[in-house]
Parts: C-alpha cells; structure tokens; sequence
C-alpha cells in the first residue's frame, strides 16, 4: 500500500502564493510597505517643499525646477528600461 500524501503539504501546493506569502512572511511584507511609504513620501516632501523654496526665495522658473526634479527619475526609467547608450541629454 503507497503512503498517504500530507495533507498539509498537498495544501499547500494548491494555494495561491500571494496568500502563502502574507501568511508566512507577513512581517517582511509589512516592512517592505512600510520602508517604501515612508520613502515614496519622503521624496514627496522634499520635492514639493524644493520647489515651492527655490521658486520664492531663489526666484527660480517653476518649469525649470520641475525640469530639475524629473531628469534623474526619466534617466533611471530610461536606464532600466532601455540596453545601454548614452543619449543626447547625457543619461
């Protein structure tokens, strides 16, 4: 007679893995959203007050800060995206 399967196991392997994940390693997971919102809110903060700062007291152009502020993020996406080659703009 062929022993029985564990039934845990035969479970497991059924279910879905997002659910495994939260059930096994929900503290990683409440980190790593933790860790990235106060990151992604960080970057908010900073640039929102940089702009409103270098436009009222330095006298700053408005489009040229928000220029300022979205070359690096336009260079990471076009980096990470794209094989590598260096472009006119210099990313």
């Amino acid at each position: 007679m062929a022993p029985k399967p564990d039934s845990r196991a035969l479970h497991m392997a059924g279910s879905l893995p997002l659910v495994t994940v939260l059930r096994t390693a929900w503290p990683l997971v409440a980190l790593g959203v933790g860790a990235s919102a106060l990151g992604i809110s960080a970057t908010y903060f900073t640039d929102t007050f940089l702009v409103a700062w270098a436009t009222t007291d330095l006298g700053a152009a408005r489009q040229t800060m928000l220029d300022v502020l979205l070359s690096p993020t336009s260079c990471a996406a076009r980096s990470s995206a794209a094989p590598p080659r260096r472009s006119p703009s210099g990313c």
